[in-house]
This record gives C-alpha cells, sequence and structure tokens, in this order.
C-alpha cells in the first residue's frame, strides 16, 4: 500500500490575485469560437480561475461562509451564482513560455483556496521528479484542488507496452489522478510550456485529458509589460519607481520577470536600509550597473 510522502513544497508569499497584475482587467469575455488574443486570454483564464476558487469555496457543506463572504466574494468581485461559477469545468491547463505567470496563478489559486478553510496541493513538478509518483500523488483526490506545475517535464519519453521509465511512470500516475479527481469531483489546475496539441506526452490516453481541459495560451510579456509590472509591483510594497527607472533596471538586468522581481525586492530591502529613493545613481550603486 502506497503512503503518501511528506514534500517539500511550499508558496511564494506574494503569489496572490491581487498581486498579479493585468493590463485590463475591465476586458470582456470574448465568445468562445473566437480566437482569444494574448491579452484576452490572460484576463480570461485569470477570471475562470477565481471563479474556480468562488465555486470550491462555495461547495456544500462549506463552514465558514463569513470568511468567504469577506475573503472571496468582495476581492474577487464575483456573485457565488454566476455564470462562472456555476459553468465551471474539472480541469483548466494554462500553457506559455516560462516568465508568462501561469506559477503565480495557480499558486495563488492554492493559496485562496487554503486561506478559505478548504484543501488544495501544488505540485511543481520540477521538484518532484526524482521522488516515486505513486507515492507523491497517492490519495489527492481528497483535496479541493490539486495544481499540477511545469507537466512538459512529462514529456519527451516513449511508453512500450509498459510505463518503466520515470517519466512513464509519472504519465500513467498522472492518468490516473486525473480520473480519480474527476470522479471525486474534485478540481484539477495543469500548466505547461506547450499547447496539449504540441506536446510530447507519450501516454495517448493522458494527452486525450489534458486536450479536454480547458486551456488559455499565455504570451511573455513584452518590456513594456516588465515595466507597468515592475511600476505595480513597487507599489504594493510602498515604493516610488517611475517607468523610466523601470526601463532602466530592465535594460541591464536578465529580462525574466522572476528576476526583475527579485532585483525589486533587493531594492526595496537596500533603500529601506539606507533611507533612500529609487534613483538612477542609487540603483547602479546596488547592482553596479
Amino acid at each position: 500500500m502506497a503512503h503518501q510522502l511528506p514534500l517539500p513544497v511550499t508558496l511564494r508569499d506574494e503569489a496572490s490575485f491581487t498581486n498579479f497584475y493585468l493590463p485590463d482587467s475591465t476586458l470582456p469575455r470574448p465568445d468562445r469560437s473566437e480566437v482569444l488574443p494574448v491579452i484576452s486570454s490572460r484576463v480570461e483564464a485569470t477570471q475562470l480561475l477565481r471563479a474556480m476558487v468562488s465555486a470550491i469555496v462555495n461547495a456544500p457543506g462549506h463552514q465558514t461562509e463569513e470568511l468567504l463572504n469577506k475573503r472571496l466574494v468582495s476581492d474577487l468581485a464575483l456573485e457565488p451564482s454566476s455564470e462562472l461559477a456555476l459553468g465551471m469545468e474539472f480541469a483548466v491547463y494554462l500553457w506559455g513560455p516560462s516568465g508568462s505567470g501561469k506559477t503565480h496563478l495557480v499558486q495563488a489559486c492554492c493559496r485562496q483556496v487554503v486561506d478559505a478553510g478548504r484543501r488544495a496541493m501544488y505540485l511543481p513538478l520540477a521538484e518532484l521528479m526524482d521522488y516515486p509518483p505513486q507515492q507523491v500523488l497517492v490519495d489527492l483526490e481528497h483535496n479541493d484542488l490539486v495544481c499540477v506545475d511545469d507537466i512538459h517535464l512529462l514529456a519527451g519519453q516513449t511508453i512500450a507496452g509498459q510505463a518503466t521509465d520515470r517519466e512513464g511512470d509519472w504519465q500513467q500516475a498522472l492518468f490516473d489522478l486525473y480520473n480519480r479527481l474527476r470522479d471525486r469531483g474534485s478540481r484539477l489546475l495543469l500548466t505547461g510550456l506547450d499547447s496539449p496539441g504540441n506536446s510530447d506526452i507519450a501516454l495517448a490516453d493522458l494527452k486525450s485529458r489534458l486536450a479536454a481541459a480547458t486551456g488559455f495560451a499565455l504570451s511573455a510579456y513584452s518590456d513594456e509589460d516588465r515595466v507597468e509590472i515592475l511600476c505595480f509591483r513597487a507599489q504594493g510594497l510602498g515604493l516610488s519607481l517611475s517607468p523610466e527607472l523601470a526601463r532602466y533596471l530592465i535594460s541591464r538586468a536578465p529580462r525574466d520577470i522572476n528576476t526583475l522581481i527579485e532585483c525589486l525586492h533587493r531594492l526595496d530591502r537596500e533603500a529601506l536600509a539606507g533611507q533612500r529613493k529609487l534613483t538612477i545613481p542609487f540603483v547602479k550603486a546596488v547592482f553596479e550597473y
């Protein structure tokens, strides 16, 4: 009998919906028959994930209605009976390049579900692939939400008859978990670099399950997106960061959004310690640009 392993997995403190920048969160939901524009896809994905959280914590038998009203309905700006919440799909799949916001969104979902008194599990495959999948995924169907990050790490291996290699074992175990979650009525959220049709998942049954999920493509951020994100996140830290200074930082630091956010946090610490304002000379001094 498999026993679940204690997993060394934590959520980022800053991973929340309110900390996720959307250039225009007021965009209308596009018709499902249309090809979604890049920005509309990101907005609609966020709306749908917020609705998923709302649907989970509004499920029958939930005992923290007061907490829900305070923490979720006002924050999500969604009524529990909204079309999104009532028409929620079982599985959602986000794909796009590294740094496009996938991990932030799935961790935000997990955090909100847990904060509302429900059960959620976040599984970053980059940290878990060396563990036996049968022990990692055992009994996870008892969670209200399971998030599997970086599913593309399972791809690229051929399964001949039986799943004997590491990636093959993981593919079969994830397929089995998918079915258990669906049968129990739990929710599943997955991320990857590629769409299901372009992935190299060898297990046909798993690939078909991924293709059946509601999918959203998240594009890489442009430099102007990065400028707006840095200014938005700086405001949340109580920092005054001008667009000009943000562009200066982006032109010299690695353009990966996670690295840029780390640079911003370092500037926050240094500015607080030295009681300094953010200026180009100060940024030069901190990073030796």
